[in-house]
């Protein structure tokens, strides 16, 4: 009996010393010059339109590794839809933040940002007028962190709580200027569009920047509602907690909330879509099974309310889910 418990225990110790190994991929910036962080991408195809990349990165602490690149994102932006439309569809601007397992190294071929600037190129390259989302040139702004963190094989699966934590921390102050900035400058010219994608870990980092703004725009909204400064935001496999989900579902239920299109004459008209969607696969491991089991670790000393309603979920079950899940 002794026997066994010791073992147990010298592989707990073995388990915990592999998780606490230093890490393999360092906690740097990797677009440090305006060549790097701001690029035109090369579109082929007779109805492409003009399509450009930036990078906007944050460290571990969400803090941006350089303000530079948010100044001269916004200002490339500014710029792009300032220039004269053909067709007066505006600039479409896809802002996308990754999620574990991945960072902004441009060198990676197989990385969050090769996969970025093929959707940014493919989004240019069928750009026409019959497209609900049609634009005269594409803006992608890459947001960029260190989700990943090791090569180890087997190793990097130990990481996905250290990383979550790190995420909460990006979903801060430099994370919402960022982007209400992007929004603000993209909605300057009228008829441009902005999408905010967020994947995974990222999708939770945007779901809890978003949800403030939200909040803050409908609660200070009078009779005549509010001018929203983004036209679509996806949220992919979010590491999200239902229990924040819940409450920005709780506001805009009491509060009736509805999506209008209001055209130049006051004319309005239901929005075809929502603001919001969240989508998540069933199969997704990460957000299925380890983030449950962490969450229910985690909170082992916390108190919830009991008075949840017969047939709806505890708060408990609610604050150890993601989103997806319930």
């Amino acid at each position: 009996m002794m026997h066994s418990i010791r073992r147990i225990a010298i592989r707990g110790m073995l388990t915990l010393g592999l998780a606490g190994l230093p890490a393999c991929v360092s906690h740097r910036i990797y677009n440090e010059s305006p060549e790097q962080y701001l690029q035109s991408v090369p579109v082929e195809g007779d109805q492409a339109v003009p399509a450009h990349l930036a990078v906007i990165e944050f460290d571990d602490h969400g803090v941006l590794w350089k303000r530079s690149q948010l100044e001269d994102t916004v200002a490339l932006i500014r710029e792009v839809t300032r220039e004269p439309d053909e067709s007066g569809d505006g600039t479409l601007v896809i802002v996308y933040i990754h999620g574990w397992k991945n960072d902004a190294d441009p060198d990676d071929p197989d990385g969050a940002l090769a996969d970025f600037r093929a959707t940014v190129r493919a989004n240019a390259a069928r750009n026409t007028g019959d497209r609900p989302f049609a634009a005269d040139r594409v803006v992608g702004v890459f947001l960029g962190w260190r989700g990943d963190t090791s090569d180890v094989p087997g190793h990097e699966e130990l990481t996905f709580w250290d990383r979550r934590q790190v995420a909460e921390r990006i979903a801060s102050v430099h994370m919402q200027e960022t982007l209400l900035r992007i929004m603000a400058a993209t909605k300057a010219r009228p008829g441009s569009k902005c999408f905010i994608v967020g994947h995974s870990m990222g999708g939770m980092i945007i779901g809890r920047t978003i949800a403030p703004i939200i909040t803050t725009l409908l609660l200070s909204a009078g009779d005549g509602g509010t001018r929203l400064p983004v036209d679509l935001v996806l949220l992919q496999n979010p590491a999200l907690d239902a229990l924040a989900s819940w409450q920005t579902i709780d506001l805009l239920k009491r509060f009736h909330a509805t999506l209008q299109l209001r055209a130049p004459d006051g004319a309005t008209e239901p929005a075809r879509g929502p603001l919001i969607a969240s989508i998540t696969s069933e199969a997704d491991g990460a957000t299925g099974r380890a983030y449950p089991f962490g969450r229910t670790i985690a909170s082992l000393g916390t108190s919830f309310r009991r008075d949840h309603e017969p047939g709806r979920p505890s708060q408990r079950f609610l604050a150890t889910h993601a989103l997806g899940h319930v």
